[in-house]
C-alpha cells in the first residue's frame, strides 16, 4: 500500500493547483449536503484529506474550530493560500494512522465531534480501510458524527482508487458498536463526469456509557477466542438483562444480580441448532464441550433439547435428565467458559462473578420459568455500567457479536463468505 499511496500524493502533490481550481467550481453545501440534518454542535471539526481546504473553510463558517489535514504538501499549500480561515488549522498528515492529529490530541486532550472523509476512502486498499476507521473511532468524542463521501467509478491512472462500498462500512460500524445510517445513493457526480458517480454515510459513536462499550467490543467481540462461549453467553446476558429484567436485582452499589438458570434453556437451543446446522463451534483439536447439552438426549427420562420449551414442566426421570443437561450448560458458561475467561480489557479480573445458589432445589420437579429457574442455578454479578450499556445498545452489541460469530464460525468451517455463514447462525438464533 505504501508504494501506491506515495504515488497518490505525488500526483496530488504535483496537480496541486490544477486540482484546487477544480474543487473550488463545486460548492461545499452540495458536496455535504447529507450532513446537514447530522451536523452536530458547532464545536470541534476534523476535515480529513482536506484537499484545498474548501469544505474546512465551509465548516469554519458553520461555526466550527476545524483542522484539516491531507497528506499532499501542495494541496496544504493551496488550501492556506486558497481557503484560509481563522478558524481553521491546516496540517500535513498521512491516512489511516494520522499520526499528526494523535499526537494533538494527545497534547491537547480534546478530540472532535465532527470528522468529514470526503472522496477519499477510495484511496485506501481494504487494510488500510480498516485501520482507518479504528482511527476514527479512537479520534471522534462520544455522540460525534462521522461523515464519509464514497466515490464509485473508474480512477485516473496516475491516482489509483479501490472499489468500495457503503456495505463495507455498515460492517465495520457493527465490528465498532458504531450507528451507520446510508444517507444517498448513486448521486452524479458534481464535475460532470458521466461514468462516476457517489454516496455517503453518516456514522455517529455513542453517547453515554462510553466506557463499557468497549468491553463488550474488547473484552468479548474483538477478543482472542478457541470457541463461541463468550459471543454466545454475550446473547443471552442482553436477553436476560432486555427481556427478564424484573428477575434482576441490586447486589450492591456497584453490581446487579442477574440470575444464571433463565439463560441456560436458550444456551442449549443455540448450541443444538448450531450443531444442526453444521456449524462446528470449537476449534480443534479441543474437546467439544459446547454440544454437551446434546449428549443426554437418549438417556433414561428421553429429553432433548428441543423439549424445553417456556413453562414445560419435568418430573420424575425426566427432571433428573433434563438436570443433567442443564447443569453441563452451566458448567460450559461458569467453569470452563465466559463467566472464568471474560475480562476488562488490559485487566486479568473477571468482569463476571458467580455467585452459587443458597439452597437446592427440588430435584424430582423442573419446571421451565423464569420464576422457578431464577435462583436454582445461581447468579451472575456484573457491574451496573455493563448492563446499562448493554440495555441501551443492545442492537449494536447484537450486530456485532453476529458478525463475529459468523466469521468465527466460517473460519472453523473453511467457509469463506461470512454472509452466508451469517444467515445460517440467524435462522438458528430465531429458534433459539
Amino acid at each position: 500500500m505504501k508504494k501506491v499511496r506515495d504515488q497518490i500524493l505525488s500526483t496530488y502533490d504535483a496537480q496541486s493547483a490544477t486540482l484546487s481550481a477544480q474543487y473550488q467550481s463545486v460548492q461545499s453545501s452540495d458536496v455535504l449536503a447529507g450532513l446537514l440534518p447530522f451536523m452536530p454542535g458547532r464545536q470541534r471539526a476534523l476535515d480529513i484529506a482536506c484537499g484545498n481546504g474548501r469544505d474546512a473553510k465551509w465548516l469554519a463558517e458553520q461555526g466550527f474550530a476545524v483542522d484539516a489535514v491531507d497528506g499532499a504538501a501542495g494541496m496544504i499549500r493551496q488550501a492556506q493560500t486558497v481557503n484560509a480561515h481563522n478558524n481553521v488549522s491546516y496540517a500535513v498528515d498521512v491516512m489511516p494512522h494520522l499520526h499528526t492529529v494523535r499526537e494533538k490530541i494527545r497534547t491537547t486532550g480534546q478530540k472532535y465531534d465532527l470528522v468529514v472523509l470526503s472522496a477519499a476512502w477510495m484511496h485506501l486498499d481494504a487494510p488500510s480501510r480498516a485501520t482507518m476507521f479504528r482511527t476514527l473511532c479512537d479520534i471522534a468524542n462520544p455522540g460525534a458524527v462521522m461523515f464519509i463521501t464514497l466515490r464509485h467509478g473508474p480512477g485516473p491512472a496516475d491516482r489509483p482508487m479501490y472499489a468500495v462500498s457503503a456495505d463495507e462500512l455498515r460492517g465495520m460500524a457493527a465490528d465498532f458498536l458504531v450507528h451507520f445510517e446510508h444517507l444517498t445513493d448513486g448521486k452524479a457526480d458534481k464535475l460532470g463526469r458521466g461514468d462516476v458517480w457517489w454516496d455517503s454515510v453518516a456514522l455517529k459513536m455513542p453517547n453515554h456509557h462510553v466506557d463499557a462499550l468497549p468491553v463488550y467490543r474488547d473484552a468479548i467481540i474483538h477478543a482472542p477466542k478457541n470457541t463461541s462461549y463468550k459471543l454466545g453467553f454475550a446473547q443471552c446476558f442482553l436477553d436476560a438483562i432486555r427481556h427478564n429484567s424484573g428477575l434482576m436485582r441490586e447486589a450492591d452499589d456497584a453490581r446487579y444480580a442477574i440470575p444464571l438458570g433463565p439463560m441456560l434453556p436458550q444456551w442449549m437451543r443455540m448450541y443444538n441448532g448450531l450443531a444442526d446446522a453444521g456449524l462446528v463451534q470449537v476449534r480443534r483439536p479441543m474437546a467439544d464441550s459446547l454440544n454437551a447439552t446434546r449428549r443426554f438426549a437418549d438417556v433414561a427420562g428421553g429429553v432433548s433439547v428441543h423439549d424445553f420449551a417456556a413453562d414445560r414442566v419435568f418430573e420424575g426421570a425426566q427432571a433428573q435428565s433434563a438436570l443433567r443437561m442443564m447443569n453441563a450448560a452451566h458448567a460450559a458458561i461458569v467453569q470452563n467458559g465466559p463467566v472464568r475467561f471474560i475480562s476488562r480489557p488490559g485487566s486479568a479480573h473477571p468482569l463476571f462473578a458467580y455467585v452459587p445458589p443458597t439452597q437446592a432445589g427440588d430435584d424430582r420437579v423442573v419446571v421451565l420459568n423464569h420464576d422457578h429457574l431464577a435462583d436454582r442455578f445461581g447468579h451472575i454479578l456484573v457491574a451496573k455500567d455493563i448492563v446499562h450499556a448493554g440495555r441501551d445498545y443492545a442492537p449494536l452489541i447484537e450486530a456485532g457479536v453476529m458478525r463475529e460469530w459468523a466469521r468465527f464460525s466460517g473460519r472453523i468451517a473453511g467457509i469463506d463468505d461470512p454472509a452466508q455463514v451469517q444467515i445460517r447462525l440467524e435462522n438458528v438464533m430465531k429458534i433459539a
